[in-house]
């Protein structure tokens, strides 16, 4: 060992999750998404191989169905300025808690890549996002097809948010400030 470091960037679910389903463990190579059988030998029993993937599969499902049951109305939609996905995060300070949204990239360890804002209040985000609707809404013939609910009006209505550091735009509505 020289001491020297190779790579630099950190080992993420995304990473992880690629050395876990990659079929070059049971001798085959993929190609087109279409697998095959390799030249070499496998380093992993199939059996084994596919009881990771049955769990990834199921760790799926309740990652998916405790998003669905996240209070973050904008969960999956909202992004900053430099395409980063800002994640729904929090903290908690003398027994209160803090929603915030959070750039991805900052969150792996990428501060260089996130955008100009990388963390902003989800209350303030959402608040201003809900008020954009309602007043879209108000202003055009149409408000009875218009959701009611908050967060069925952002699930229908709303693709993409984006944060920069002066205004926050979404995909097809006019900028909220």
């Amino acid at each position: 060992m020289t001491g020297r470091t190779v790579g630099g960037i950190p080992f993420t679910q995304g990473q992880m999750g690629y050395l876990l389903g990659n079929r070059i463990y049971l001798g085959e190579i993929v190609h087109q998404g279409q697998s095959y059988p390799g030249e070499h030998e496998p380093v992993l029993d199939r059996t084994l191989f596919e009881a990771v993937q049955n769990l990834r599969a199921e760790n799926l499902v309740k990652h998916r169905a405790k998003q669905a049951a996240s209070n973050a109305l904008l969960l999956g939609r909202f992004f900053d300025d430099a395409g980063n996905v800002m994640s729904p995060t929090h903290s908690r300070k003398q027994g209160l808690r803090y929603r915030y949204y959070t750039s991805r990239a900052l969150m792996e360890g990428r501060k260089s890549e996130a955008g100009t804002i990388a963390r902003v209040s989800a209350e303030d985000v959402e608040t201003r996002v809900v008020d954009a609707l309602t007043r879209a809404r108000s202003a055009t013939a149409e408000s009875d097809s218009t959701p009611d609910d908050p967060r069925t009006a952002i699930q229908t209505l709303v693709a993409r948010v984006m944060v920069a550091e002066d205004r926050l735009t979404s995909r097809g509505s006019s900028t909220c400030r």
